[in-house]
C-alpha cells in the first residue's frame, strides 16, 4: 500500500504542468501619432514606456498563458525570415512607424509604412504581430476617471529597463527661436 501511495504522488507531482516562457525577450515600439510607447517582454512580464526617456514612469504587467503562448505562436513563425534594418515607404506623411528589436537575435526592424493596401509580402507576418500587440495593449487598458490606465499595470520603480534602440521615436527639441513663420 505504502509503495502505491508514493507512486501516486510520484505521478501527481510529475503530471504538473509547466508554465510558458517566451521563446525569446524582445522590444517593441511604435508610434501612436501623438507620443510612442515602447514594450520590453522578458519571460512572462512586458515592461511599458510612454515616451520615454521623457516620461517618468515605467509600468509592467504580467502575461497570462494564453498571452505567451500567442506570442511564442508569432515569434516561431518569424525565427526563420531574414528582415533588412529598415523598411521606410517613400512619399507618405504621417505614416504609421513601429520597431521590433529581437534581443537573442540580435536583430533590428524599423517599419515605416506599409500597411493596408500598400503591404508587402515581406512583412505580412511581423505586420500581424505588430497588430497583435498593440491590440493585446488596448485590452489590457481600462478607463478610470476619464483616465487610462492597464487594469493590471503597477509602477515599476527601478528605470533600469533597457528598451533598445529607440532614437528615431525621439522627436528632437526645436528651440523656439528657431522657428520661422511664413507670412
Amino acid at each position: 500500500m505504502r509503495f502505491l501511495c508514493i507512486v501516486f504522488i510520484l505521478i501527481f507531482v510529475s503530471c504538473k504542468e509547466e508554465k510558458v516562457r517566451l521563446h525569446e525577450d524582445f522590444v517593441f515600439s511604435y508610434d501612436t501619432g501623438i507620443n510612442f510607447k515602447n514594450f520590453k517582454f522578458s519571460n512572462d512580464t512586458v515592461f511599458m514606456a510612454r515616451n520615454y526617456p521623457e516620461h517618468p514612469h515605467i509600468f509592467y504587467y504580467v502575461l497570462n498563458e494564453n498571452d505567451k503562448k500567442r506570442i511564442n505562436d508569432f515569434l516561431n513563425t518569424l525565427k526563420d525570415q531574414d528582415f533588412k534594418k529598415e523598411y521606410i515607404q517613400q512619399g507618405i506623411i504621417d505614416a504609421g512607424a513601429y520597431q521590433f528589436q529581437f534581443l537573442n537575435q540580435n536583430q533590428l526592424v524599423f517599419v515605416y509604412g506599409f500597411n493596408g493596401e500598400d503591404e508587402i509580402e515581406e512583412l505580412k507576418s511581423l505586420n500581424k504581430f505588430s497588430s497583435f500587440l498593440v491590440e493585446l495593449e488596448i485590452s489590457k487598458m481600462i478607463k478610470y476617471n476619464d483616465t487610462t490606465h492597464y487594469g493590471m499595470e503597477k509602477v515599476y520603480w527601478n528605470r533600469d529597463v533597457d528598451f533598445g534602440n529607440i532614437e528615431r521615436f525621439i522627436i528632437p527639441d526645436i528651440p523656439y527661436d528657431t522657428i520661422h513663420y511664413i507670412k
